[in-house]
């Protein structure tokens, strides 16, 4: 994304000589002015090469659609700030999958909201709404949206709960025993949680004593299909 006088564009560039093929500069009209692209916005890619562009922080936010040509947006939608749409995408990364984009963000009343947008013609809808939680969405797979839930309220936890994507009805919980995940305080271990063709792995290194435990879920009922545990030097997690 480079600066094009005052707005913010995409330039998609031939790699043999550097010379511009595209150029993508979305605009999302408010009351009050025109929110652009910023350097942080994220930028999608779908099968066919057109372009999914999620940006907007002042007033609303704003999803398009644009076509592989860069020349016009298929659609185009917006949501107020307040109601859910992201004002940071630092560790909360819009996630594509199965003809929706996942976005979670928190609503004026600091309830934490996943929004799910139809990649089809870019209607937004609540999924699910929650007080005491901040919720990330991690994967998607056959129908089931995996979310980071971390507590807010109370004792500091993370979960990992399995939401149907359509209903955004719970069908399972998984409690996490580290406190962190990779790259936060190691003072009471880390996790990590990747979605596997096995299912979804959950590696947790933990101290007092240390040790590696590694367990996978079925993602469609939060079954473990075993865990195993190893015991370490320390308790850093590289």
């Amino acid at each position: 994304i480079e600066s094009d006088k005052s707005d913010i564009a995409l330039h998609i560039l031939n790699p043999a000589d550097g010379t511009l093929v595209r150029r993508y500069a979305p605009r999302c009209p408010t009351a009050h002015w025109d929110e652009t692209l910023s350097l942080a916005s994220p930028v999608l890619s779908a099968a066919d090469g057109s372009l999914y562009f999620l940006f907007g922080f002042s007033f609303l936010g704003c999803a398009q659609h644009w076509d592989a040509a860069g020349n016009q947006a298929i659609w185009k939608t917006s949501m107020d700030i307040d109601k859910g749409w992201p004002r940071s995408w630092y560790g909360a990364p819009p996630l594509l999958a199965e003809g929706a984009i996942y976005v979670g963000g928190d609503s004026a009343n600091t309830q934490s909201v996943i929004t799910a947008i139809d990649t089809a013609n870019g209607l937004m809808r609540q999924l699910t709404v929650e007080q005491d939680y901040k919720l990330t969405p991690l994967a998607v797979r056959a129908g089931i949206l995996i979310v980071r839930a971390e507590r807010t309220r109370g004792s500091k936890r993370f979960e990992l709960w399995g939401l149907e994507a359509k209903s955004g009805q719970r069908r399972w919980q998984y409690v996490i025993q580290a406190l962190d995940p990779v790259g936060g305080s190691i003072s009471g271990g880390e996790w990590a949680a990747r979605l596997t063709p096995r299912g979804l792995s959950i590696v947790q290194v933990l101290p007092d004593p240390d040790r590696l435990i590694v367990e996978t879920l079925d993602p469609q009922t939060g079954v473990s299909a075993g865990q195993a545990t190893t015991s370490l030097d320390s308790d850093a997690f590289w």
